[in-house]
């Protein structure tokens, strides 16, 4: 995924992560038609935000990659039908590798 300055990014709620200065940010919607635990995986160690409704939800779970994967970082968040938007924030790089799956 491609990231913007993130002086450049205007984000949909801001970001706690964003108090401190940051090089890259981005965001991308995403639609869920089930309720479930879902992972959204990086391959970078960007702030990790999931707004929906004006709000940033609060994850259930953190975790590391396997080895040698990819995967830096991990965060688990139960997700309602609806649409959503993920806010990334605070990434070295100018793109990040990211993945949303059904945890569960």
């Amino acid at each position: 995924m491609p990231l913007l300055p993130a002086s450049e990014r205007q984000f949909v709620l801001q970001s706690g992560a964003l108090k401190h200065h940051f090089d890259f940010a981005g965001m991308v919607r995403f639609h869920i038609s089930k309720k479930e635990t879902y992972r959204v995986m990086l391959g970078g160690k960007a702030w990790i935000d999931v707004v929906s409704d004006g709000k940033s939800l609060d994850s259930v779970a953190h975790q590391h990659g396997p080895a040698c994967s990819g995967i830096v970082k991990m965060v688990d968040f139960i997700l309602e039908p609806g649409d959503y938007v993920l806010q990334l924030s605070g990434n070295a790089q100018q793109n990040v590798k990211v993945m949303i799956v059904q945890a569960s």
